[in-house]
């Protein structure tokens, strides 16, 4: 799992962490999620360049975000990425989860942008037909074969940052 930051830094407020009321926060099924061949995955690659599956090969889950998470209001982002191979579908289900400030009178944030991916194992697959389902979403891809199996449900947007 990796953090990942970019934009301008700009203090709106300051408040003392200790005085700050935090509470946890859970996102289910929802960012991007794809499978990936690449050996290591690479986050320039996600949903861009399509993947080679060839029987034995592992294939991993490379899951991103897709939000901006302010570094002075989160702390403690990760991931749950849990898989079920259930004939010829691979299901998978994730819960992000975080720590994030309660909104007050007096509590600022800085105005700046992390980003968050994990990549982990999933599955080695022998020749056939698959399908990968994710909220409820299902991509369907060939061992041999090269596709982009890919489902989202936001994507970020780095324009935003250009």
């Amino acid at each position: 799992m990796q953090a990942r930051w970019m934009g301008i830094v700009v203090l709106l407020g300051c408040t003392p962490r200790s005085e700050v009321k935090w509470e946890e926060r859970q996102d289910h099924d929802e960012g991007f999620l794809c499978l990936s061949t690449d050996d290591p995955p690479s986050i320039e690659t996600l949903g861009v360049k399509p993947q080679v599956f060839e029987p034995g090969r592992p294939i991993a889950i490379h899951y991103d975000a897709a939000q901006c998470f302010s570094s002075s209001c989160t702390d403690d982002i990760g991931v749950e990425i849990e898989t079920d191979m259930d004939g010829d579908t691979l299901f998978v289900s994730t819960i992000l989860h975080w720590q994030g400030v309660v909104f007050a009178e007096g509590v600022g944030c800085f105005v700046d942008c992390v980003l968050f991916d994990a990549i982990v194992p999933a599955v080695t697959l022998e020749a056939g037909s698959y399908t990968m389902s994710w909220a409820g979403q299902q991509v369907s891809f060939d061992v041999p074969g090269e596709a982009l199996v890919c489902a989202e449900t936001r994507r970020f947007d780095e324009t935003l940052f250009e």
